[in-house]
């Protein structure tokens, strides 16, 4: 099942979070609202862990598209008169103990595989990547 994994994965998130990922860990304190509708799934009441993407443009569009995102950010925007940034993070897989990595299974698209990784990334692992 894993056995095409990509060299790097990625993470898309809000630039407020980056200090909580800083102490934390990437996956050390996940979000009580996830911006992906995980209801009635496996990962609903998850505390630790974090979804990537095997591509940093999937990763980012995941985030953009979720109704959650847009509404947050339409709420920080009021609130602090500025856009809500998007990061990236780039994660070498061969940082990972790959025992902890599944295939996300609410996502049923072949071409673009999102994964779970059941732990936490420490910070000083993780890239910061600019898409544009």
């Amino acid at each position: 099942m894993m056995n095409r994994l990509p060299q790097y994965l990625y993470h898309a998130t809000t630039s407020n979070v980056v200090a909580s990922i800083k102490k934390y860990g990437l996956g050390g304190k996940m979000p009580k609202q996830l911006w992906w509708d995980y209801t009635n799934t496996e990962y609903e009441h998850r505390s630790v862990g974090v979804f990537l993407a095997d591509d940093e443009y999937v990763a980012e569009s995941f985030l953009e598209c979720s109704e959650t995102f847009e509404n947050f950010a339409e709420h920080y925007q009021e609130q602090y008169n500025q856009e809500l940034e998007i990061v990236v993070f780039q994660i070498n897989t061969s940082d990972l103990d790959l025992d902890k990595l599944s295939i996300d299974t609410n996502n049923r698209n072949d071409e673009y595989p999102t994964y779970f990784y059941n732990g936490v990334i420490d910070y000083q692992k993780l890239k910061i990547i600019e898409l544009y």
